[in-house]
């Protein structure tokens, strides 16, 4: 997932023009500003999320760090949620 999100937001991307791609794949996303995400601290990021699937989902989580208004990394998380 962070290959792919890099290959269409490439580190140094605006910010609001990786949140528009995330969101026109599908993700709900929102600003976080000095929240953990992972292994993470307190980065500065969109968090997206998506899920996909029927009784048994698979859930995609994104955080676009960014800096100065620039992507500066893509952390990602990925998982099976049952209903």
């Amino acid at each position: 997932m962070v290959e792919v999100v890099l290959s269409q937001t490439p580190v140094g991307t605006p910010v609001d023009d990786a949140q528009q791609f995330m969101e026109r794949e599908g993700f709900s996303c929102s600003r976080s500003t000095n929240q953990p995400f992972g292994d993470r601290e307190n980065p500065n990021y969109i968090y997206c999320d998506r899920s996909e699937g029927f009784l048994v989902l698979r859930r995609w989580q994104v955080a676009i760090v960014h800096q100065d208004g620039r992507v500066v990394e893509v952390l990602a998380s990925t998982g099976l949620v049952g209903l």
